[in-house]
């Protein structure tokens, strides 16, 4: 019965990092679809929708990306990774999380496994990381000032890879969980 659990952890596993992988292709390809030089100072507020007649002139794949990294993205252009010419649809911090989220799922599908350490060490650290990002936003806010792209994209990195870690932790906690009261149960 152990095998199954441990199959079904596994490709859940496999599951986030083919979605993680879409997602970054999502990111990337739509400045590519576009005529260089068309998304450029696109910046505004998240939760709301600043260029929509932007996006109103692009294909459906392009369009549908641009308008929800509108929606829930900033996009100021000096946070912002230009790739032919365009912004990206998405700033660099949550490109980043999304980047470290994909290398802590795959090292946690490989490493956690073989790493003899309670689960409570990894869940705080991964808690800990996850933490990064937004105190180095609420730093860059008490300073009123932009900290950089380098520690923008560094504090993205260690949030997405604490993120994934923290996926796997609990995805650990409810299959040892789950085993447990089935073994219980037989």
């Amino acid at each position: 019965m152990g095998c199954i659990i441990m199959d079904a952890r596994g490709r859940l596993g496999w599951f986030y990092v083919v979605a993680l992988v879409v997602l970054i292709i999502l990111c990337v390809l739509p400045p590519l679809m576009v005529p260089d030089g068309t998304v450029v100072d696109i910046g505004g507020l998240p939760g709301r929708m600043d260029n929509g007649d932007l996006w109103s002139s692009m294909d459906f794949l392009s369009a549908t990306v641009y308008s929800i990294g509108d929606m829930f993205c900033h996009q100021m252009g000096d946070r912002t990774m230009y790739i032919g010419g365009n912004e990206m649809p998405i700033c660099v911090r949550e490109f980043s999380m999304v980047l470290g989220a994909l290398a802590g799922m795959i090292s946690g599908m490989v490493v956690c496994r073989r790493i003899d350490v309670r689960l409570i060490v990894w869940t705080v650290a991964s808690l800990a990381m996850v933490l990064v990002a937004p105190a180095e936003w609420i730093y860059a806010s008490f300073i009123d000032t932009s900290v950089g792209m380098a520690p923008v994209w560094a504090s993205g990195l260690v949030s997405g890879f604490g993120f994934a870690l923290l996926i796997h932790c609990i995805m650990s906690w409810s299959f040892s969980r789950f085993s447990k009261h089935r073994e219980d149960t037989v």
